[in-house]
């Protein structure tokens, strides 16, 4: 079911929905993970990653 405001348009959505906040939060993860792990090899892998993730 979709909700509609009074304006006609739909409701923001939620931030978790959001493309960028998901990025955002993708991105932190996989710092913390880089951080506390192997260092520089992982922060490599990870760019790697995210470059296929991205496109």
């Amino acid at each position: 079911m979709v909700m509609v405001s009074p304006h006609g348009k739909s409701p923001p959505q939620p931030q978790f929905l959001h493309p960028h906040g998901f990025s955002t939060r993708f991105l932190l993860a996989s710092y913390r993970i880089v951080s506390g792990t192997h260092g520089y090899d992982s922060l490599i892998s990870t760019t790697r990653s995210l470059q296929h993730f991205h496109t």
